[in-house]
């Protein structure tokens, strides 16, 4: 049931169904230098595709989508080449570099990054979809919060519980790399019936780590379904932990 209900949230976006085309670049060659000021610029209620393509660089700024910017595409030059970089602390739902509410957004090829503790990205809006993106930190790198999701050839690396929320996602050909011990996932249901869930589809899980569990159970309910992903010989054979003692678990 949780593939038949994530089966209708992924977006296909052509270059036929994109009204304008934004150009950023740090240089000064494009519309914007910066990619909020580009995001910015897009009206609230917007009903129509626009793309922002972002040039090579690192750009040193924290990136929100608010719920009123529907329909926004933002294209990299590469996950190596485009990167989105910031460093902050406090609370999840306002420290990360990238944070998306907005519904129907897409990204292509491009890394968030978050060198400490907080959120390479927040994804919070139904219908978003991240193709060959990688998401770069170490605790709690991407918060999958809320609404449904399609990941597509990312790379997700971090340590602990670096995958973690509320949302109803596939995640399909993606690599998880472990960069110390920890746990992998934390999904959490907002109640038993919820059809909320992660689901890791021909994935490959990599971790130098001994000791480094598939997950653990955020609140009383979870679920997480690994399928046809390939697991490294040093996940605890178990595969996940209870996060409380409580009787659910």
């Amino acid at each position: 049931m949780l593939l038949l209900a994530l089966s209708s949230c992924v977006c296909i976006v052509g270059a036929a169904s994109i009204s304008k085309f934004i150009t950023v670049d740090q240089k000064g060659h494009g519309n914007f230098k910066t990619i909020q000021a580009a995001i910015d610029s897009i009206p609230d209620g917007n009903q129509q595709w626009v793309q922002i393509n972002i040039k090579k660089g690192t750009y040193r700024e924290k990136v929100h989508i608010w719920g009123p910017k529907p329909f926004i595409v933002l294209q990299g030059e590469g996950a190596s080449n485009t990167r989105i970089d910031w460093n902050d602390h406090g609370d999840t739902r306002n420290c990360a570099t990238f944070i998306v509410y907005a519904n129907d957004f897409v990204a292509r090829d491009i890394t968030f990054s978050a060198p400490e503790v907080a959120e390479a990205a927040l994804v919070g809006g139904d219908r978003n979809s991240f193709y060959r993106c990688h998401f770069i930190g170490h605790q709690d790198t991407l918060c999958d919060y809320l609404g449904r999701h399609f990941y597509y050839g990312c790379w997700i690396e971090g340590s602990v519980d670096f995958i973690f929320g509320f949302a109803q996602s596939i995640y399909e050909k993606c690599t998880l790399h472990s960069n110390g011990k920890g746990w992998l996932i934390a999904n959490a249901k907002k109640n038993q019936n919820s059809p909320t869930g992660f689901v890791f589809k021909y994935c490959t899980i990599r971790t130098s780590s001994q000791g480094t569990y598939l997950g653990r159970a955020w609140n009383e309910w979870s679920t997480v379904i690994f399928f046809k992903t390939y697991m490294p010989a040093n996940i605890q054979p178990q595969g996940w932990q209870g996060w409380y003692a409580s009787p659910n678990e």
